[in-house]
């Protein structure tokens, strides 16, 4: 199942759990749950345990208020077999709140993807930041020895069809946009 993770008005944590593993987390996100979650002006829902990183985006509610979702920041340290599998990321974002109107806001949202490494002896496992991530690295992953294209490319490449419009880069970086919501 996953778990979808729901910070309220109150700031108070919900998690919810609903949908399944290796899957569109979107689906559970747009259940009845969540959609209560989001009209009930949740801030920010994390969806977890697909194992594959999602989409981020804003869900605007019924009653004007924005909804930071985060769909799946796929695995972040996993023994996985698959490249697609190898892909995640960290995100951070400052809540503000402004205490004369009570309101929340969501600002300077960030994502920073990351590969899972493990080298073919399962003694070197590492947690590395894409940017940081390079082909003499990708060349000793076990995975990549088992025929998985586990190049810089590769995750650059789908890390940028995953996140669409949210990604830009800086100096052969890729970084999600930060954007006020």
């Amino acid at each position: 199942m996953s778990t979808i993770s729901v910070i309220l008005p109150d700031n108070s944590t919900r998690e919810l759990e609903e949908g399944a593993t290796i899957a569109d987390c979107a689906a559970a996100i747009g259940s009845g749950l969540a959609k209560a979650a989001i009209a009930a002006g949740a801030d920010i829902i994390i969806g977890t345990h697909p194992h594959v990183l999602q989409p981020i985006e804003v869900i605007s509610g019924e009653q004007g208020n924005d909804t930071l979702v985060l769909y799946s920041l796929g695995n972040f340290v996993s023994a996985q077999d698959v490249n697609s599998r190898m892909l995640g990321g960290m995100a951070k974002w400052t809540l503000v709140y402004e205490p004369q109107t009570k309101a929340v806001s969501v600002e300077d949202v960030r994502f920073e993807p990351t590969v899972m490494f493990f080298d073919a002896a399962g003694k070197d496992v590492q947690v590395w930041p894409l940017s940081q991530y390079d082909d003499t690295l990708a060349a000793r992953h076990l995975l990549s020895q088992q025929g998985e294209d586990m190049s810089k490319r590769y995750f650059t490449d789908l890390c940028r069809e995953i996140m669409g419009g949210m990604m830009e880069e800086e100096d052969e970086d890729v970084r999600a946009k930060s954007d006020r919501i």
